[in-house]
């Protein structure tokens, strides 16, 4: 573009102030480059040592920042997949260390209920594991069933406080854990509704810059609606890369929720 406000300045049609306005354009978007490189530079340092790498000469290898793919949840995935939770898995282990019955305690917190794509694991389902009187008289009558299996195992007794604290650390570990997976959902799913609807803003902003470059090459249309064009679809290319990053630290976080990859099977109870 600014090739060709000079081309029409050569020729007498467009002004020197109007070369000027371009130039400026070009070289504040040259300027704004230069933090991201720097950015990106000490980004890919950061990962050089993550992988043990030595930083200096490092430099992942290059790709568009639109091919990066995240797998589609399936439907029906089973709770059973958050047991792989380190959380879930060392208050397990407590309960094991503890001569606990762990799959009669999974049977009894942890619902059976289907994660998948669609959003939410269910309000109505999240408040009632919350609700205390039933966490606390679940928690005793729990001290009975799930300890007595292992009794003549036990060369320390446990008091009955003592396994019900047991028993609540867990049952609360399951919480956090459909908490966090029930907002991962949902940021999911928001986060590439935006992000679709923002690839719409994208291309009606560069189709108003298209026709305002047009009306200008032609001599009916003015520079001002130019500027005003490319302002605008920079701006929304910037707010469709955050989003992006938007969409896929969402899918990180439901990775991390669900404590690993969501295609996998549960670890087996030992």
């Amino acid at each position: 573009m600014l090739a060709i406000v000079e081309a029409r300045q050569r020729n007498g049609v467009a002004t020197a102030l109007e070369v000027s306005q371009q130039r400026t354009t070009v070289l504040s978007q040259r300027t704004a480059l230069l933090p991201i490189e720097l950015q990106q530079r000490q980004t890919a340092t950061a990962l050089a040592l993550l992988l043990g790498r030595v930083p200096q000469g490092y430099a992942p290898e290059a790709g568009e920042f639109t091919q990066l793919r995240v797998p589609a949840l399936s439907p029906g995935l089973p709770s059973s997949l958050l047991t792989r939770r380190p959380d879930l898995a060392s208050a397990e282990a407590q309960l094991a260390a503890s001569d606990a019955n762990v799959e009669v305690a999974r049977k009894a917190l942890l619902p059976s209920l289907s994660l998948s794509a669609s959003g939410s694991l269910g309000t109505s389902a999240l408040i009632s594991l919350a609700d205390p009187t039933r966490s606390v008289s679940l928690g005793i009558s729990l001290a009975q069933s799930i300890f007595d299996g292992g009794r003549q195992r036990l060369q320390i007794r446990s008091t009955e406080s003592q396994r019900v604290v047991l028993i609540e650390n867990y049952g609360k570990a399951i919480r956090t854990a459909l908490k966090e997976v029930d907002d991962g959902l949902g940021n999911v799913a928001r986060s590439e509704r935006q992000e679709a609807l923002q690839r719409e803003v994208v291309a009606q902003a560069r189709r108003s810059l298209q026709l305002a470059e047009l009306r200008y090459r032609e001599g009916s249309g003015d520079l001002l609606s130019v500027l005003d064009a490319q302002r605008t679809l920079f701006a929304a290319l910037d707010a469709l890369a955050t989003q992006s990053l938007s969409r896929l630290t969402a899918a990180l976080d439901m990775y991390k929720a669900l404590g690993g990859d969501w295609a996998g099977p549960p670890p087996p109870i030992s």
